[in-house]
């Protein structure tokens, strides 16, 4: 069975007079991407275009443009690099659209499904390309949000590029789509099923679990529906390859755990220290560890789901494996190996399903049951016949009857046995014979013939009708069939309706719409921090696409935000009140410092929220921290009395203590002389301590009456008197030194130390 692709209506035509579509190479939930050629440089590039619908919606594509702007500032030889950006405005409609450098090659998908998995060593080569070209977005600033192997490109020459960045979340801020869930579902982080923001460590969450693939050709968690899958991100944790793939080294294991934590605090921080333990791994594993080969019996089960069911590349479900539109079905220029699609956003909002044609839902491999053929026009099936008895038991067999009679006469009809025709009714060949002579009467003989003649009509018919009952029974079954079936597949439960669009509509509008189309409809409530409470935030499959009635949708309802409780934080230390707003789902705001005289240093003094506020996960919460007592700045003491230095120093909220006294030349008795502190700042209630003075003390003055000049001025400084001098004659005795005459105080009487003690010289 070939399929037949319709050609798009983009094809031939140029945007912004500048690209020239060329083909379209894949699809998307969200945009159609298409090879165009920059007419002004003569290069081929990937052409991302919006949905007509979602270009209209203004905030959207400010999104977009702000995303692509941001996108556009990464520069990395293993990110696909975005060139350019607008809108193209049309009467019929304006065309929101992104320019990409075209990467001709194909995806990591096709390098899965057609190895199954991979040596270490050739995991850890990609891994280290993959999470170069993320770390450099998240240097950045940029979150990817829908990290998978459709969205790694491999070009011909090996070159590794990851594509997509931002585009994700540009796409996912617009309510209006029924967004809820970011990111392809086998790959999704447990806190974006949860409803909480994405970040890099996000990122790192599904690159490990490619990281889980590439080792062992499986994903971690399959189901038959995305809500299956979603729900075990967040209730199982990712199991270690090694499980599939024995003997695989203990490293690997604990970088896919380490990758893939159900809290986003347990994961690398981001791509960064990812790369950097992918580089250690790869240059200190030993050889026969990097090149271990997966078994025979973990390919196998990589090409096969549940009980033997064959399916794309790995086991389970897998919303990347739907259905792919070559991006080049008609010019043959060999781009994207094997008709591989580059799948940009088919898969961003679990449960979201593309529009598919019918032809492309078709598996050429499957077993159609057709009904029984009908016998080719002009063909009559042959029907045995038993020999009929005659009329009499005992006459003799009835002679061959000459059909020409010479004689002319002519006895009663006898019509030849008769065959069936195609539709079960007995034919007769309207041959007529004639019955033998008899010596009987004429009117005997008539009898006669007339009863052997429908003696075998009647046995002939009795068969024929029995078989016209039996295929009047087959046809009227056949009928009833065809009729069943016809009310079933049209407006019984299997016809084909179309899931009304009621993303972001209340829950009983949403209800009503779809009781409204006969299909069956179930509810599943998550939190959501955008969409209102009791309002739908997503439809599997989403509205717009058609369904059968006995089908079921599953709307998913918003329970509004989910609110945590603020804990008390007061009298905890700073790292206490962190850890605990962590185990809350809260996070730690600003904090301050303050003096406090009831609080001791480095306990929180007060919080903004308060204790038992319902807050928004990671919303953040502000704390003070106390600084203790507030220093108190020392007062001078010196000179002061003792009552008067306690009277300020009890102002100051100090206290006085009086350690000792001595003795004072300059300063009087009963005053302070010295104080430790003697300046700075102590902490209120702290103690001063300062020394009393004795007063000056008192020296008995020797006496230095007669001796020389200098002897004398020794002797009174070294007993702790200054000493003024008074000479006389001193000129007129030229250089000889002259002796003490006189002395004040007289020598014997008692002086304050350093006081003056005046000598007269002659």
């Amino acid at each position: 069975m070939v399929k037949e692709y319709r050609a798009d209506p983009m094809n031939g035509t140029v945007i912004e007079g500048r690209y020239e579509v060329r083909t379209r190479l894949a699809r998307g939930g969200m945009s159609t991407v298409y090879l165009a050629v920059d007419q002004r440089l003569d290069r081929e590039v990937a052409l991302k275009v919006l949905y007509p619908h979602l270009a209209e919606n203004p905030d959207l594509v400010e999104r977009f443009e702000q995303e692509a702007k941001t996108a556009a500032r990464l520069s990395h030889p293993h990110v696909v690099n975005v060139l350019d950006q607008g809108v193209d405005e049309h009467p019929d409609g304006n065309l929101a659209y992104l320019v990409m450098e075209y990467v001709p090659g194909y995806t990591l998908r096709t390098v899965l499904e057609r190895r199954n998995s991979m040596t270490p060593r050739v995991a850890l080569a990609y891994l280290e390309a993959i999470v170069d070209g993320l770390a450099a977005a998240h240097r950045a600033g940029l979150v990817h949000r829908d990290m998978k192997p459709e969205n790694v490109l491999v070009s011909r020459d090996g070159r590794i590029k990851v594509a997509d960045f931002g585009l994700a979340r540009a796409t996912t801020n617009f309510t209006g789509t029924g967004a809820a869930l970011v990111g392809t579902v086998a790959y999704i982080s447990p806190e974006l099923v949860s409803g909480s923001p994405a970040d890099e460590r996000s990122d790192v969450y599904a690159v490990g679990i490619m990281a889980y693939e590439m080792l062992t050709g499986l994903q971690p968690f399959t189901g038959s529906s995305p809500i299956q899958v979603a729900y075990q991100h967040i209730n199982n944790e990712v199991p270690a390859p090694s499980e599939v793939v024995p003997g695989l080294a203990a490293d690997l294991d604990r970088l896919v755990q380490w990758s893939t934590a159900p809290n986003a605090r347990d994961r690398p921080a981001d791509a960064a220290v990812l790369l950097a333990e992918i580089r250690s791994l790869r240059s200190s594993l030993p050889d026969e560890d990097l090149d271990l080969e997966a078994p025979a019996a973990a390919g196998a089960a990589a090409a096969a789901g549940p009980a033997g069911t064959e399916v794309l590349g790995s086991q389970g479900y897998h919303p990347e494996a739907e259905p792919r539109v070559p991006q080049d079905a008609d010019d043959g220029d060999g781009a994207w190996d094997d008709g591989e699609s580059w799948d940009d956003d088919a898969t961003d909002v679990i449960g979201s399903v593309d529009h598919i044609d019918a032809t492309d839902v078709l598996d050429p491999g499957a077993t159609t049951f057709l009904p029984p053929a009908l016998p080719p026009a002009g063909h009559h099936r042959t029907s045995v016949l038993p020999t009929l008895p005659p009329d009499d038991p005992g006459a003799p067999p009835a002679e061959p009857t000459d059909r020409s009679d010479s004689s002319g006469s002519s006895g009663p009809p006898v019509l030849d046995a008769p065959t069936m025709d195609r539709t079960g009714r007995t034919a007769h060949p309207g041959r007529i014979v004639r019955a033998p002579g008899r010596s009987s009467s004429a009117r005997q003989e008539r009898r006669q013939a007339a009863r052997r003649a429908k003696t075998p009509t009647e046995v002939l018919g009795h068969r024929s009708g029995k078989r016209m009952w039996i295929w009047a029974a087959v046809v009227l079954i056949i009928t009833a069939i065809l009729v069943l079936a016809g009310w079933f597949f049209g407006a019984g439960p299997g016809g084909m309706v179309t899931v009304p669009e009621v993303e972001g509509r209340s829950k009983v509008s949403a209800v009503d719409a779809l009781q409204q189309t006969g299909v069956g409809y179930a509810l599943a409530s998550v939190h959501h921090d955008v969409v209102a409470e009791d309002n739908v935030i997503s439809t599997d499959p989403q509205g717009g696409t058609e369904v059968r009635r006995f089908n079921t949708v599953l709307v998913t309802v918003s329970l509004g935000p989910e609110l945590f409780e603020v804990p008390d934080l007061t009298g905890l230390t700073q790292d206490e009140a962190e850890a605990a707003l962590q185990d809350a789902e809260l996070a730690l705001g600003p904090v301050t410092h303050e003096y406090s005289d009831t609080v001791e240093q480095g306990s929180v003094l007060s919080q903004s929220p308060a204790a038992a506020d319902e807050l928004r996960r990671n919303h953040a919460v502000s704390v003070v921290v106390s600084e203790g007592p507030q220093p108190v700045a020392v007062p001078d003491l010196s000179g002061m009395t003792v009552e008067e230095a306690t009277s300020e120093l009890e102002a100051a909220g100090l206290q006085l203590e009086v350690s000792g006294s001595e003795h004072s030349a300059s300063v009087e008795a009963g005053r302070i002389i010295t104080q430790d502190p003697a300046e700075g700042d102590v902490l209120p209630g702290s103690t001063v301590t300062a020394v009393q003075s004795l007063g000056p003390r008192m020296i008995e003055v020797p006496d230095v009456t007669g001796q020389p000049q200098g002897e004398a001025r020794r002797q009174l400084e070294e007993a702790g008197f200054e000493v003024e001098e008074t000479e006389i004659l001193g000129d007129f005795f030229g250089s000889r030194e002259g002796r003490v005459r006189n002395q004040s105080p007289e020598s014997g009487a008692e002086a304050a130390e350093g006081s003056t003690v005046r000598i007269l010289i002659l």
